[in-house]
This record gives C-alpha cells, structure tokens and sequence, in this order.
C-alpha cells in the first residue's frame, strides 16, 4: 500500500491516468480508512477525471460520493445502481 504522500506525487503527474486501476484503489482504501485524507485524494484526482476511459470514471465517481462530494459527480446519468438516487 502506497502512503498518502506518495499517493498526492503520482497524482501530480498525468502519467497515473494511463494505467489508473492502481491508483484508484489506493485512494478507495484511504477512504475506507479516513474520510477526510480520502476526499483530498479524489479531489486532486478529479482533476484527471477527463483522461480516464469511462470505467474508470464510475469509479472515480462512486468514490467522490463515497466522499461527500456529490456536486463533482460528473454524469449523473451514468451512475451505477447502487448510487442511483431513488426516487418515489
């Protein structure tokens, strides 16, 4: 496991969104753990967010509302079931 520093590093770079299963399960293990540590992590990922392929974007958008941070969700249509909002 990565720590949060080496974490923030790869982010810096766009070379992560190339390969990004790594480090997107990374940062879902941070949230796990810590929700704050874990909303700074997908914070400075969703910076990244328009380089992913669309898989990787579901995650990316299950972990910033996994976070609390329901305004960055980027497709609200595409959300997976589980975090699709209900309606009665």
């Amino acid at each position: 496991m990565m720590n949060i520093s080496a974490i923030r590093e790869k982010l810096k770079s766009e070379t992560w969104t190339k390969d990004p299963f790594i480090i997107l399960s990374e940062i879902a293990n941070v949230c796990s753990s810590s929700i704050d540590l874990g909303r700074d992590l997908v914070i400075r990922a969703l910076e990244g967010q328009d380089f992913l392929d669309q898989d990787y974007r579901n995650i990316l958008n299950d972990l910033t509302m996994q976070v609390g941070l329901y305004p960055y969700v980027s497709d609200l249509e595409d959300l997976s079931l589980r975090n699709a909002p209900l309606t009665l």
